[in-house]
């Protein structure tokens, strides 16, 4: 069977499984690690293989960062950290690769989805976070020399925060999926699609049956099974493929809104010339007429054999947007990778970055409701409906943002589908702790379900 990771077991059809999570990115797989922690028999379910290589989870590395414009995610950031530390002496793995995270751009840039600097000042100072204030595109290159002060417009300034890294992606998921295979209670359903969710009385109480069947897998081939398993507990972390789940679930109550898109981005890897240290960047280039000014990168951390010598970068904007994953292509958008290589030729120094020599070009997923925001927490059974599914729990329209916090996700998550009385799983009183910063992503806001907003 071509998976990454064997199963466990095959599926028990007969059998009442304690948990169910649909979903085999980062989220879902984090999800499995502390359900099989807390003794639950479980089940993940992924329609392509395990790490699953067609979401938002695919590739090497990702930002972790602490640095942002609302106080809620820098205190929730915080609180992930500490569990990918607590992950990190439990495996013996080392999955950040903790570094120096630029920050950098017009001093009153336009907000944008990752923010904006005078805002991340205010809430970095209110908040008591350490970091270093770059007062010129000059104090930029001198702390960072592979940047060219002379191409970077004079209101630059820079933000320089110490507790950030690189996530070791794969690593990441090998990490979780071990751990909860070591427990025995993890069985692993790769190429299976769900085809069917609904709500059931198991054991006197609410839970759910979920149908599935065989999906393709490589060369066209099935290697899934079929048949309908029951369960006490469900987890929703599907990625971008989430619209037919809470059409299936609801019967068509719940529905995106009209306003949520998938943003499919581009990104390549440029080769390095030299052997100076390239940070973790981030610059907001934007403008209030111009909004294509957003691009990120990484050093080059060898993180795989295909990309070592060459350093990520890609742009934080797209014109490629889907209302439905089947019109995903997968294809980055030749105009923005020339964007992106007309650009570092004059942010890098000259002979830092080859830039006529990248590849690995490759698309990445972003699901982005209205507000931009997460959604994570219960399950509504309708759009502004006071009342969620008991026994569940979701985090949806977080892909290609939400890896950073992939321990705290998949804890919340399980506390929310195992204690439905939970503050975090309802639509108000939140509480506090980090159930009240997981507010602003609550499942019943505006601009979320088709009907309301």
């Amino acid at each position: 069977m071509p998976q990454k990771y064997k199963n466990s077991e095959l599926i028990n059809f007969s059998q009442i499984y304690d948990m169910v999570i649909v979903g085999g990115g980062t989220i879902g797989i984090s999800a499995a690690y502390y359900a099989t922690q807390r003794g639950l028999k479980t089940i993940l379910i992924e329609k392509a293989d395990v790490p699953s290589s067609v979401g938002s989870s695919k590739g090497y590395e990702r930002i972790f960062r602490i640095m942002y414009s609302n106080a809620n995610e820098v205190r929730l950031t915080e609180a992930s950290y500490a569990l990918w530390k607590e992950i990190e002496k439990a495996s013996g793995e080392t999955l950040l690769f903790e570094d120096d995270l630029l920050f950098f751009g017009h001093s009153h840039a336009p907000v944008t989805p990752e923010g904006d600097l005078q805002s991340m000042i205010k809430t970095m100072n209110e908040q008591a976070v350490p970091y270093e204030l770059l007062n010129s595109p000059q104090e930029i290159q001198n702390r960072f020399p592979v940047f060219n002060a002379a191409g970077m417009p004079s209101d630059y300034i820079g933000l320089v925060q110490k507790n950030s890294a690189t996530i070791n992606v794969q690593q990441t998921m090998n990490t979780f999926l071990n751990m909860a295979q070591e427990t025995g209670l993890l069985t692993i359903a790769a190429y299976t699609q769900v085809t069917n969710l609904a709500e059931a009385f198991v054991d006197q109480d609410y839970g759910f049956t979920v149908d599935v069947a065989a999906a393709p897998g490589p060369l066209g081939a099935s290697y899934g099974q079929a048949g309908t398993i029951t369960t006490r507990h469900l987890i929703l972390a599907p990625g971008v493929w989430a619209g037919n789940l809470f059409n299936s679930l609801t019967n068509g109550q719940l529905q995106q809104n009209e306003k949520y898109r998938i943003w499919q981005m581009s990104l390549a890897f440029w080769k390095q010339t030299t052997s100076d240290k390239i940070p973790l960047w981030y610059e907001f280039g934007n403008t209030a007429t111009n909004d294509r000014g957003l691009f990120y990168g990484f050093p080059d951390l060898g993180l795989s054999n295909e990309t070592k010598g060459r350093v990520k970068i890609a742009a934080d904007y797209t014109d490629t947007l889907f209302t439905d994953p089947s019109q995903i292509t997968g294809v980055p958008d030749q105009n923005i990778l020339n964007e992106i290589k007309t650009h570092i030729s004059s942010l890098f120094k000259p002979g830092v970055v080859d830039v006529n020599d990248y590849t690995s070009q490759n698309a990445c997923l972003y699901s982005m409701p209205s507000d931009g925001k997460i959604v994570i927490g219960g399950i509504p059974r309708k759009p502004m409906g006071a009342s969620a599914y008991k026994n569940a729990a979701m985090s949806v329209m977080e892909a290609g943002r939400g890896f950073k916090f992939t321990p705290l996700f998949g804890r919340i998550l399980v506390n929310i589908a195992m204690n439905p009385n939970i503050q975090y799983s309802g639509p108000n009183d939140w509480g506090s702790g980090y159930d009240a910063d997981i507010a602003d992503f609550t499942p019943w806001r505006p601009g979320i379900w088709k009907g309301w907003g």
